[in-house]
């Protein structure tokens, strides 16, 4: 007889029918807020590999560099005040034609200061200035950007994608550069590194990079495109970038009067870290 077993499904689809499951508990949105610490340390490591192919023959220049940054918090309106003074710094450039340079935390003064809201930097205030000898030497006028990266300022699962685009210009080696960054966001899986959990974000960003100085009366360009891929470390419990490794790609050209563009090219890597 079968009668029994049916009216018993049948019965136990009606009790289920009862029950709604519970809905999922809300995520906290990944967006920035004012960081739980008072102060963070990072320190940065950064290489750049130029290749320049000038008239008179291929020109190869590594610079390198590192530097300790001590960022401090204040509230400010729609988000919060960081101050990234520069503690140290080290760098060098090999040149076949002008030698080996090298240069100390004396080559800068002052420090990264930016305005953050919920979904990244609102604004650049400042950077370090460099003394005439480290103007080659870029590195932090775009480094507020990597420090405080574009977040999405909702809840986020692995897989989602965000985009923002930002500007900044400086005054560099004696001239103008305007650098353009589009960058695209994609949410990852959760990592432990050291013992903290963190959330890991892969980056890919088109730049174009133009600049314009004056060399012995001699008005100069120079423009790049190329990519920065890599991917950002984000600890949700501090508010802060745990670590990023980014690797830039840039070709480009040299434009001076009287002479055919110099195709030039640049590439390297750059890792931030958290010191504590």
């Amino acid at each position: 007889m079968m009668e029994k077993p049916i009216l018993v499904l049948f019965a136990a689809l009606v009790s289920a029918s009862m029950f709604t499951p519970a809905a999922p508990a809300p995520q906290d949105p990944l967006a920035h807020a004012i960081p739980s610490v008072s102060a963070v340390t990072y320190h940065v490591v950064d290489t750049m590999q130029i290749s320049v192919q000038s008239p008179m023959g291929p020109v190869d220049i590594t610079a390198s560099a590192s530097a300790t940054l001590t960022a401090g918090f204040e509230e400010a309106p729609g988000g919060f005040r960081a101050t990234a003074e520069l503690t140290d710094f080290s760098g060098s450039a090999t040149n076949p034609m002008g030698g080996a340079q090298s240069m100390g935390s004396e080559a800068f003064s002052g420090a990264i200061v930016v305005v953050v809201g919920p979904t990244g930097v609102t604004e650049l205030v400042a950077t370090p200035e460099p003394s005439p000898m480290a103007g080659q030497f870029s590195l932090f006028e775009g480094m507020g950007y990597d420090l405080f990266p574009g977040l999405p300022a909702r809840a986020v699962a692995a897989g989602d994608t965000w985009n923002d685009t930002f500007t900044w210009s400086a005054s560099v080696d004696g001239g103008e550069m305007t650098t353009t960054v589009a960058r695209s966001f994609t949410m990852g899986e959760e990592t432990v590194v050291d013992g903290r959990s963190l959330q890991t974000i892969a980056l890919s960003a088109t730049v174009e990079i133009s600049a314009s100085s004056n060399q012995g009366g001699m008005n100069a360009s120079q423009t790049f495109e190329g990519t920065v891929t890599g991917h950002y470390y984000w600890d949700s419990a501090a508010g802060l970038l745990h670590s990023a490794e980014l690797v830039r790609d840039y070709e480009g050209q040299a434009t001076i009067p009287g002479m055919p563009p110099v195709p030039m090219a640049m590439k390297g890597p750059q890792r931030i870290v958290r010191a504590n």
